[in-house]
């Protein structure tokens, strides 16, 4: 049975708690800001636009921690940077023994000690940030989140919390992205190494930019070597492009990418694409979402076809709830249709 979503007064409370845990929680590590965005990442995948409550595996979690810190275990600069007061975070060490024998997220994860390393960064969101991210310097509680207790190896979000990650999720994940990148600069064991160094944010964050050379290969072939967009033939220098614009959802899922024209790219921009372009998305993923998972997961890419959708569904069902402009064509948009979201779900069955 679908649950009511939270009223607009409940909605505006809640980004109210987010400001106030920022800004009053009490902060000694970089974790609980990566917690607030594995919630959100893991409530645009696999919730729904309704009130209801939201299971979220600690291996889930785990997942998106892996994912963000991957690349801070590299030297920035001369040194690795401090995510903590004192000793650097307990994870930095763990990933560091993985990539001994792993180059990439997807290499770790074909390993067979896979399990083994996510059950030990689990235990450390446990340990650490699980527990203690709606504390207030105070010493006060704001459970607003999750009640704070594990079941089945599960935290289970408050109904109408899921709702309100998805609908503000690009917010959230900037004020904790502010906040991590805040937590780094001010921590005086970095101070030699970040200065006023503009490119930190890329360092820790990474960006969209995905390299032609990984992904040509695999996707040119799908496409019979024509643009997903306009299905003219690609010249020499193809745009790898997100399906779902990178501004709303910053992943490099496998199923995500196509390959488009400059020009075509260029003017989609942010935009989402109109229903035609995305029935074709869906089938082709249908068809060779298999394929397209092995192939790219080789190359260091997320193949989880099931949250490549959800994503897509939450992306749709926001556009169709405010409006927003899907894009048709080269120069010509339209507002979003209705029941655009419904008909993803009609053509993944």
């Amino acid at each position: 049975m679908s649950i009511p979503v939270p009223s607009e007064a409940n909605q505006l409370a809640f980004l109210g708690n987010v400001q106030r845990l920022l800004e009053e929680g009490q902060f000694t590590a970089t974790y609980k800001f990566a917690l607030l965005m594995a919630l959100t990442d893991a409530a645009v995948e696999h919730g729904r636009d309704d009130g209801s409550a939201l299971r979220i595996p600690l291996s889930v979690i785990a997942e998106k921690f892996v994912d963000y810190y991957w690349g801070h275990t590299r030297p920035y600069r001369s040194g690795v940077l401090a995510q903590n007061k004192g000793p650097n975070i307990a994870l930095i060490g763990i990933l560091a023994k993985v990539q001994i024998n792993a180059g990439t997220v997807a290499d770790a994860r074909r390993k067979a000690e896979w399990p083994r390393v996510l059950r030990a960064v689990a235990q450390q969101i446990r340990t650490m940030p699980l527990f203690k991210l709606q504390t207030l310097r105070s010493g006060g509680k704001l459970l607003f989140l999750y009640e704070e207790n594990v079941h089945d190896g599960a935290i289970e979000l408050l109904p109408g919390v899921a709702f309100c990650l998805r609908r503000f999720s690009g917010f959230i994940r900037m004020l904790a992205r502010h906040g991590w990148l805040n937590e780094i600069r001010r921590n005086a064991r970095n101070a030699y190494l970040v200065g006023d160094a503009a490119n930190l944010e890329d360092f820790l964050f990474g960006d969209e930019r995905v390299p032609l050379g990984k992904v040509r290969d695999v996707l040119e072939p799908l496409q019979e070597g024509r643009c997903f967009y306009c299905g003219e033939r690609l010249g020499v220098t193809p745009h790898v492009d997100h399906f779902v614009p990178f501004a709303l959802y910053p992943g490099n899922l496998a199923h995500n990418l196509v390959l488009a024209h400059a020009a075509c790219n260029g003017d989609k921009s942010d935009l989402l694409a109109d229903f035609p372009h995305l029935e074709r998305w869906v089938v082709r993923n249908n068809r060779y979402g298999g394929e397209l998972a092995d192939a790219m997961a080789q190359r260091g890419f997320t193949g989880d076809l099931e949250s490549t959708i959800g994503v897509a569904r939450w992306a749709y069902g926001r556009a169709e709830q405010s409006g927003a402009l899907v894009w048709v064509r080269r120069h010509e948009t339209r507002p979003c249709p209705r029941d655009i979201s419904l008909r993803i779900d009609r053509h993944s069955s």
